[in-house]
């Protein structure tokens, strides 16, 4: 049974009954989509082994998140000529709050972290949770899967869009963090982004984390990503 079979069968047991503090509140901060990236090293990777996540065709170079963070650092990114195509946005009722705050926290704790390194002996190897039946290096202390930020990402994708968060609705995004970069899963909802963290006990709004977020990919397609910049929803 693969690790979202088995989250899966465990929140539809919870019945989505727990939930850290969550205030729906009014709209904050949300990630806009600027000019096309080549995805990162690793996601192009995980197209090259499963296209049937991606287009089918992705970018032969991989970008340079550092050189990208530093840009972004010394100046704000020029909007893009032609209008991106900017994320849904799905209506966050209780429901789905509550669900995002489950499957955050299940994830959580169902995944002991550790590098690409120590699982792989690779430096950044990304895959998709259902591609983890069967391997057991794996597998860490008392049978959790062992995986870094991304795998906990893509885990948190898979389950909600098998319970109906529509996809157009989630991005995995890259930010530059306190450690380094990081990758976490973004939920869009009319009530502003939240962000699903493996660093996180429960959702965060966007304007709560610390990171400087530098691109994203959005929809089904894992191997098409977008530059970002941060939209905060002016207090009238």
């Amino acid at each position: 049974m693969t690790i979202v079979r088995t989250l899966l069968a465990g929140l539809l047991a919870s019945g989505c009954a727990s939930l850290d503090h969550f205030d729906s509140g009014p709209d904050g901060a949300r990630l806009m989509a600027l000019s096309a990236a080549p995805a990162p090293a690793g996601a192009q990777a995980l197209c090259a082994r499963a296209p049937r996540e991606c287009a089918a065709e992705t970018p032969a170079e991989a970008p340079d998140p550092l050189a990208l963070f530093r840009s972004l650092a010394q100046h704000e990114a020029a909007p893009a000529i032609a209008a991106p195509r900017q994320p849904a946005r799905a209506r966050l009722d209780g429901a789905r709050a509550r669900l995002l705050g489950e499957v955050n926290r299940m994830v959580n704790a169902r995944i002991d972290p550790a590098s690409d390194e120590e699982v792989y002996g690779q430096p950044d190897y990304w895959t998709a949770p259902t591609l983890r039946a069967g391997d057991s290096s794996q597998e860490g202390a008392k049978g959790a899967v062992r995986g870094d930020c991304e795998d906990y990402a893509l885990a948190k994708r898979a389950i909600l869009i098998a319970q109906g968060w529509p996809v157009e609705a989630l991005s995995i995004a890259v930010a530059m963090g306190a450690r380094g970069l990081h990758v976490a899963l973004v939920a869009h909802t009319d009530s502003g982004d939240l962000v699903l963290d493996s660093e996180a006990a429960r959702p965060l709004r966007l304007q709560e984390t610390r990171y400087t977020w530098l691109m994203m990919q959005t929809g089904a397609d894992l191997g098409a990503w977008r530059t970002v910049r941060v939209q905060r929803q002016s207090v009238v």
